[in-house]
C-alpha cells in the first residue's frame, strides 16, 4: 500500500504510520501543485491523506479521486488514528 501524506501537520500521525511517510508533502505546496501531484499519481498511490487545513483544495479538484482521498476529521493524533485504521490505510 501506498500513501501520501499532504500536508499532514502531525508528527505523532507520521511516525504512528511510519511504513507510510515515503510521500509527505509539505505545506509550503500551493493548491495548484497539490492538485498536480494528486492527478500525476493516482494511479500508483492507495490513499492520500490530508489535512482539514487544506480540504477545499478537494472539493471540485479532487474528486475524481472519491474514496483514495480521505481527509482528516481532527486534530487529535489518536481519533485520527481510529479514523484512518477504519478506512483502510493501516501499518502494516
Amino acid at each position: 500500500m501506498k500513501t501520501a501524506w499532504i500536508c499532514v501537520r502531525s508528527p505523532s500521525l507520521l511516525l504512528h504510520f511510519h511504513n507510510h511517510t515515503k510521500f509527505v508533502l509539505t505545506n509550503d505546496l500551493t493548491p495548484k501543485e497539490i492538485i498536480d501531484y494528486c492527478h500525476n499519481n493516482h494511479k500508483i498511490i492507495d490513499y492520500f491523506i490530508m489535512d482539514p487545513l487544506r480540504s477545499p483544495v478537494r472539493q471540485v479538484h479532487l474528486s475524481y479521486l472519491f474514496n483514495k482521498l480521505q481527509v482528516l476529521p481532527t486534530d487529535d493524533v489518536e481519533k485520527n488514528i481510529k479514523y484512518l485504521e477504519l478506512v483502510g490505510v493501516t501499518n502494516g
